[in-house]
């Protein structure tokens, strides 16, 4: 194997700063340099990255480099290749690279992902909303915390369970997010659409909208509130407008307000 574990152009200094004291000499594997340079290894469940079905491919700029930058690119991406940290793409896609100098002295590569990710099939997983995760709670009479001390290094050898073997724990999957993902093959999102929200294709604005004011863990919380909870995790260009006529359109609400 190949000792470079990161790149000169990236740390020129090689000698340590410093040692790990003694009183966490335990952590030592946990906070070595050399395996927090390595890749991990390949798995089964490794993910591949989706383009949108006949997606135009972008043509990324070319960012202007000096001699000594050029030259640091072609160190950086030898020892890089060397040390297996990247492989040679087949991709039928280029994306811009440059160079941030790094306080150290050495030299932080920086790639330009922006026209790809314009085109990725986007999975944010849907986080519960906290109001709704503390619901959850009422009732509860069992709670754990993680106490790191002289009693997590000799665990008992027959904890006591929390759950009963019948109980199944998974991840939750909104109906409504399966339905935006798949409408988005007929309606991709614009160039325009930031690259960490979801994209809500036009026939599901009010359904998105309907869900997140008329849930019972929000409550109808107004327009303000509902546009930051909204935009927390999806966006269409319309946004705004859409919730403000939605909330001012909701009969419940305006039976609650007072009378002039």
């Amino acid at each position: 194997p190949c000792p470079c574990l990161t790149t000169s152009v990236e740390s020129p200094e090689t000698n340590a700063r410093g040692t790990l004291p003694h009183e966490y000499s335990d952590l030592q594997e946990v906070l070595s340099k050399e395996r927090a340079t390595r890749l991990p290894p390949h798995r089964p469940w490794d993910c591949a990255i989706k383009l949108f079905p006949n997606a135009m491919l972008p043509k990324n700029r070319v960012y202007p480099l000096s001699l000594p930058e050029t030259k640091a690119m072609e160190d950086y991406i030898e020892e890089a290749l060397s040390a297996g940290h990247i492989h040679i793409s087949t991709a039928p896609v280029a994306a811009g690279f440059f160079f941030v100098k790094k306080k150290d002295g050495g030299l932080h590569p920086c790639i330009d992902y922006c026209g790809l990710n314009a085109i990725t099939v986007c999975y944010p997983y849907p986080f519960p909303l906290v109001s709704a995760a503390l619901e959850q709670l009422q009732g509860a009479n069992i709670f754990s915390n993680w106490i790191y001390g002289q009693e997590s290094k000799n665990p008992l050898p027959h904890p006591e369970p929390i759950l009963p073997p019948v109980v199944i724990l998974g991840p939750i999957q909104w109906d409504l997010v399966g339905e935006i993902q798949r409408a988005l093959a007929d309606e991709p999102p614009p160039t325009a659409c930031p690259p960490s929200k979801l994209y809500v294709p036009s026939p599901l604005h009010q359904r998105v909208i309907q869900w997140t004011y008329e849930s019972p863990s929000t409550g109808h919380p107004g327009i303000h509130h509902t546009t930051h909870l909204v935009q927390q995790g999806v966006w269409w260009p319309s946004a705004v407008q859409d919730i403000e006529r939605y909330v001012r359109s909701c009969t419940t609400c305006a039976q609650s307000r007072p009378t002039p």
